[in-house]
Order: structure tokens, then C-alpha cells, then sequence
């Protein structure tokens, strides 16, 4: 598991907070899955400082679709198939 650094849209206010997960793919569920937070600007990995840069759009439609599963062993399950080494 690794540690990630998110610039992120709270409330209307920028903020940094720090997530843990397996992958980049974890963290953005994670994020969606959250629901004070409204957009994702930017996120590092911590252990290589590998960084992802998102436009500043809102997290609504992914929200919406996740809200809409409600399986959620097969989200992990997926999600597992992405874990970085």
C-alpha cells in the first residue's frame, strides 16, 4: 500500500489531504466514494513522487455511476486487477 498526496476540491476551498491505497485507481475511488469532496486536482505518489494532474472538472458523473453499483466485492475486485508494484 502506498501513501498519496491529493490536492483536492472540498466545500469550494483547495485542499491537501494524504490517502492510502494500492494504486492511483484506489485513490480516485476513493475520492469519488467521499462525499464533501467535488474535484481532484492533483496527486502524488509519495514513494516516487510519480504525479497525475487532472483538469479541474467535477467529480459528479463518476459519483453518480458509483452510487449506481451496489456491488461493491466486484468494485474491488477490479480495482485489484490495477494494483502497481
Amino acid at each position: 500500500m502506498d501513501e498519496y498526496l491529493l490536492t483536492v476540491i472540498i466545500d469550494g476551498e483547495e485542499e491537501e489531504i494524504k490517502s492510502y491505497a494500492n494504486s492511483i485507481h484506489h485513490v480516485v475511488d476513493l475520492m469519488v466514494s467521499i462525499e464533501s469532496i467535488v474535484s481532484i486536482l492533483k496527486v502524488i505518489r509519495t514513494k516516487d513522487n510519480k504525479v497525475w494532474q487532472f483538469k479541474e472538472k467535477g467529480l459528479s458523473d463518476l459519483k453518480e455511476l458509483r452510487n449506481s453499483i451496489t456491488d461493491e466485492a466486484s468494485i474491488q475486485k477490479e480495482l485489484a486487477k490495477f494494483e502497481e508494484v
